[in-house]
């Protein structure tokens, strides 16, 4: 890692500033390694603005600028706090279908860990996938590099299958950009778009697609991020007066959205209510508007404000990413490895 900055020096006409230079060999694409520059959604947007010689938000990048006018799930806080007719959404369970995720759940499932995944689960889920023809070999590599992440931390073995047929995901070039991907399982096939997603320097995005892929949303849109919800939240002071029209509908709460379950048996990593999770590799980072008037510009602030820097994260999957998807796909470690 590099070392921390001189000040957090963000006005004035000078600032005292470090420059480093990279001796060691490059990763595919000429990027330094990953791991070493602990990147966040706004570092990575801000790099690429200055290649494309444009402003690229974090948001952007990775979902395209949404269309106008909210899903038929999102809805305002206020009534998600007076719609209290059932019981929380923490109390419905993990299952087959429709699941306790935004998107549903893969189901194909066997004993045996696949290639590469250890020998630790009482059983693994498959997510099947394939490259279309207009992808080249560095973004391939980037993507398999998120894939392993997932596999690595988890009992889903996101596969690449070349001869996979539905349910499976196509990773291609559809809009070069932004990156996106469909949500959870689909009928026939899924699409994960690499279009502004070159190379390592955003695997943490290519995570960010996959964990839509598995049927993951965004943090944000928990139902206690901006209201109370049956008692918890709200997570984030939002200033919606500073929030851009085209994207009001990525920060109002969607019921759909995971914030915990009931008990599933066996040693299940989350019963009830979980934390909301800051860090989320799923959760946007601060953007601003260009009326710095209010809360100087940003959407939105954590409550506490000390949780601001956690926001925005694409370097790894956080202990909360984790846990969600142990959780939603009922992953169980063997009893030789409990």
């Amino acid at each position: 890692m590099l070392p921390a900055a001189l000040s957090d020096c963000a006005t004035g006409d000078t600032c005292p500033m470090r420059v480093y230079r990279w001796l060691g060999p490059f990763e595919s694409g000429g990027s330094v390694r990953a791991r070493l520059l602990k990147p966040n959604a706004a570092a990575t947007a801000y790099v690429d603005s200055v290649v494309a010689g444009r402003r690229i938000t974090p948001a952007q990048e990775e979902d395209g600028i949404p269309l106008d006018g909210d899903t038929d799930e999102d809805v305002a806080a206020s009534a998600l706090v007076q719609g209290g007719t059932g019981n929380p959404m923490w109390e419905r369970p993990c299952n087959d279908n429709p699941g306790c995720q935004a998107g549903r759940p893969w189901i194909e499932r066997t004993t045996q860990a696949p290639e590469g995944m250890i020998p630790q689960w009482e059983d693994y889920v498959i997510v099947r996938y394939k490259f279309d023809t207009d992808v080249d070999d560095v973004r391939k590599e980037a993507f398999r590099a998120a894939a392993a992440d997932w596999r690595t931390h988890t009992c889903v073995g996101v596969i690449e299958d070349d001869a996979a047929s539905n349910p499976y995901y196509l990773i291609g070039i559809y809009d070069t950009g932004s990156c996106w991907s469909n949500l959870g399982r689909p009928y026939s096939y899924g699409r994960i778009n690499l279009g502004w997603c070159k190379n390592m320097n955003h695997k943490g995005s290519m995570i960010h697609e996959l964990g839509h892929c598995l049927g993951l949303n965004h943090e944000q849109k928990r139902a206690d991020a901006q209201a109370e919800y049956y008692g918890k939240g709200p997570a984030l002071r939002m200033y919606w007066e500073n929030v851009d029209s085209r994207w009001v509908s990525q920060y109002l709460p969607s019921e759909k959205t995971y914030i915990g379950s009931a008990d599933d048996g066996g040693a299940d990593p989350q019963i009830g209510h979980a934390t909301y999770d800051y860090e989320s590799i799923m959760h946007y980072y601060r953007q601003r508007s260009s009326n710095r008037t209010i809360a100087n510009g940003y959407y939105f602030d954590a409550v506490p404000t000390s949780n601001n820097k956690l926001v925005g994260n694409r370097d790894h999957l956080s202990e909360g990413d984790i846990k969600q998807v142990l959780d939603a796909y009922r992953c169980r470690l063997r009893p030789e490895k409990l």
